[in-house]
């Protein structure tokens, strides 16, 4: 189960940093950039900028030790809903994005 909360922060630290963050620095830049092609390369920048793995590390870490917090309460609060929260909205983005990738090649 370590294993297992562990992969989860990871998963979770990765797709809330791409997010949150990302979503906030799209909407205050000022480029007049629109579409799918403007969204997949946001998102190609973001993994490769060192604020993007620097962020992660912080969330990872903050993630990583409420798991492992003795209090089951504050287990459930602060991990458990959060990662799994995160987790499943970043996987809906994923797979929206690939169905309009495959949908739009047609």
């Amino acid at each position: 189960m370590a294993y297992a909360k562990g992969v989860l922060a990871g998963v979770a630290a990765i797709f809330g940093v791409l997010l949150v963050p990302g979503l906030i620095r799209v909407w205050m830049s000022h480029e007049k950039a629109t579409g799918f092609a403007a969204v997949s390369g946001g998102l190609v920048e973001a993994f490769l900028s060192p604020l993007f793995w620097v962020e992660t590390f912080c969330v990872f870490a903050v993630f990583f030790v409420a798991g492992r917090l003795g209090s089951k309460a504050l287990r459930v609060f602060l991990f458990w809903a959060p990662t799994i929260t995160i987790t499943t909205l970043g996987c809906a983005v994923v797979g929206l994005l690939t169905f309009v990738s495959l949908r739009i090649r047609k």
